[in-house]
């Protein structure tokens, strides 16, 4: 659920893409039909999997180059979360899930539901991209991202990209890209349900059925979640705060169905449906003032995946989206001039191809993206057209990947207009050392153009220039039998960085982060072993300050065992002090212990006791975190 910007005029120009888009790239695919036809020998039949402990720690990823390939193989950093993980860890929302993963670090004004934010490789939270089975999330009108309402039993998996890689996913893809996938159709029949409850007076209900036949797929999920939740802000640090318990609601329904017209095309249609509502404190007015956000968002797509010869596969998806934010204060809700209410839709086409070449693989494509919203009176619009290309390819014991991009981000509001494009690269290198042991480098670009509330919104700045940004990583990693280990040294610069200050938004001259990653993840019987840990730099490369709310050390160390019908572990989250403003964040750690035991083949029962050592620690100044809290959770999936 996320808002953005757009006009009629966009809407012209999105209908306009829309006609032209499909026929680039028809005659593209028409092009690289012939060279497949005509000048590409068939490849070898590719090795037998053998089934080993590795190959769980190894899984096929799309995400480092836009196609499949094994975890070993990428040279741009990437770490997987699993559905086997999701349900281990038991983490309440997607913030909670990835806090402590390499190369990420996580806020949150209060508790669930609440103002949230994710800092990729020490990069702003508006410098990450997030994709959702491939389609771009929307963003507000400053560009920050909405992904805390997706419900975790409706994800497969997620994958994280690390660094620069505008190249391969266009604007704003500076920290990072966060690719989640939702849970696919199984062969046959399954239906699956569940029910939990816990500190807060937190409850949980969810059930999901698919099925497979021989042509058609279809997958249905629901889930209604409620929470009484704490009060989100300090009275201590903030005598305007209501100390009353903030609580968090939301309901949602996933659904996606697949049908096979012929064995060489698909076509398939997905959507959801999310309401949610949070209670939360301002700290502006009144410690009697309550507040509550009630957020309703939808998305719709329509795909068709054509596989023209035994080479080459393209992906066309035609997504529309929807947002409804609704503010209230003292139960009454607030005037649209008053930011009382945001509405927002964005419409997306993407065109995704795959070229199997005799060595190696070549991918193409491109996407036009247009959004809008209205609020406090005003209405915004903002299209992106992007085209891309890319290689990668394993000689010998040399990996290769290259790619490129060119995009073009306009804003409008009203008759003013601002347009910026960039082009954009990505060039990596691996060589295998010795069957287990690895070195990879990677340089690339990105860009960010500024979002139309920094342009035209409260405080903007029609003056302000992209976002410019250069990284470079070298990594070694060495695996085994039993597990995987990376270590990475990256850089990033900035030029034209965008801040908020003294009440408008302006460029800064620098901004720079350099540091290690490391990252372990191994089957060492009877454990199964993660950890990461991070060393980095970010800061203002003009005055020295280290960038808000960032630490210059974290990690986390997750160790889990399972005998017979029990499962255990637990993971620990470590960080060092942080700067917010003035103010300074102590360095916390936090204990979280998971339980679990298959009662019967079609039951099993989890528990999870969240922050155990009961710390009381802050992500923002000002703002609460969770106690200790205990929780438990009953699923059913029948055998069939």
């Amino acid at each position: 659920m996320l808002f953005v910007a757009s006009g009629i005029g966009g809407q012209e120009r999105l209908i306009m893409s829309f006609r032209y888009l499909p026929a680039i790239s028809a005659l593209a695919l028409g092009v690289s039909t012939a060279f497949a036809q005509s000048s590409i020998k068939a490849p070898d039949a590719p090795p037998a999997i053998v089934e080993t402990p590795l190959n769980s720690l190894n899984p096929v990823v799309v995400s480092a180059a836009r196609i499949e390939q094994t975890l070993s193989d990428v040279i741009p950093s990437l770490t997987v979360i699993t559905r086997e993980e999701i349900e281990r860890l038991g983490a309440p929302t997607l913030i909670d899930l990835i806090q402590g993963e390499v190369g990420v670090e996580v806020t949150r004004n209060g508790g669930l539901g609440t103002v949230s934010s994710i800092f990729l490789r020490g990069q702003n939270s508006v410098s990450a991209a997030v994709f959702i089975d491939g389609v771009r999330a929307q963003t507000d009108q400053i560009g920050t991202i909405k992904i805390i309402d997706i419900p975790l039993n409706m994800i497969e998996r997620i994958e994280i990209l690390r660094g620069n890689v505008g190249a391969l996913y266009g604007e704003a893809a500076i920290g990072g890209v966060i690719n989640i996938y939702t849970r696919a159709q199984t062969e046959g029949s399954r239906f699956s349900s569940g029910i939990s409850t816990g500190s807060n007076r937190t409850n949980e209900v969810f059930a999901g059925i698919s099925r497979s036949s021989a042509a058609t797929r279809y997958q249905i999920s629901v889930q209604k979640f409620k929470t009484d939740g704490f009060s989100a802000m300090r009275s201590s640090q903030n005598n305007a705060v209501n100390s009353d318990r903030d609580g968090f609601s939301r309901e949602s329904i996933f659904a996606r169905i697949e049908h096979d017209l012929s064995d060489r095309y698909s076509l398939g249609l997905s959507g959801n449906s999310i309401q949610s509502s949070v209670d939360y404190d301002s700290g502006f007015n009144t410690a009697s003032d309550t507040h509550l956000l009630k957020t309703n968002s939808s998305d719709i797509s329509l795909h068709s995946i054509l596989r023209l010869s035994s080479r080459l596969k393209s992906n066309i998806t035609l997504t529309k989206s929807e947002l409804l934010y609704r503010d209230s204060k003292n139960a009454s809700q607030l005037t649209e001039a008053n930011g009382g209410r945001i509405e927002g839709h964005q419409n997306s086409l993407r065109v995704d191809n795959a070229l199997t070449l005799q060595r190696g693989s070549f991918v193409f494509g491109g996407e036009s993206i247009s959004s809008n919203y209205s609020s406090r009176g005003t209405k915004h619009d903002r299209q992106l057209f992007g085209g891309y290309l890319g290689y990668s390819a394993r000689i010998g014991r040399i990996d290769l990947q290259a790619n490129a991009r060119a995009d073009e981000v306009s804003g409008r509001s009203g008759s003013a207009k601002a347009t910026q494009s960039a082009n954009t690269w990505l060039a990596g290198i691996g060589f295998l050392i010795s069957d287990s042991v690895r070195l990879t480098s990677a340089m690339s670009t990105a860009f960010r153009a500024p979002a139309t509330g920094e342009l035209y919104g409260w405080g903007g700045n029609p003056n302000l220039k992209p976002e410019e940004h250069k990284s470079s990583e070298i990594g070694f990693s060495v695996s085994s039998s039993s597990g995987v280990l990376r270590l990475v040294r990256f850089s990033t610069d900035t030029r034209n960085a965008i801040t908020y200050t003294n009440n408008t938004y302006i460029n800064i001259g620098a901004v720079e982060n350099s540091g290690v990653e490391l990252n372990y993840i191994a089957k060492i019987k009877p454990m199964m072993v993660k950890f990461s840990a991070v060393s980095q730099d970010p800061r203002n490369a003009q005055t020295g300050a280290r960038l808000s709310r960032r630490a210059k050390e974290y990690g986390s160390i997750d160790l889990s065992s399972a005998y017979g019908s029990h499962e255990f572990g637990g993971r620990l989250i470590i960080s060092g002090d942080r700067i917010d403003g003035t103010n300074h964040l102590d360095p916390y750690t936090v204990l979280n212990l998971y339980f679990s035991k298959t009662l019967t083949r079609e039951w099993k029962a989890r528990f999870r006791i969240e922050n155990a050592f009961d710390r009381d620690y802050q992500l923002v100044y000002g703002y609460n975190t969770p106690s200790r809290g205990i929780f438990a959770v009953l699923q059913y999936s029948p055998a069939y």
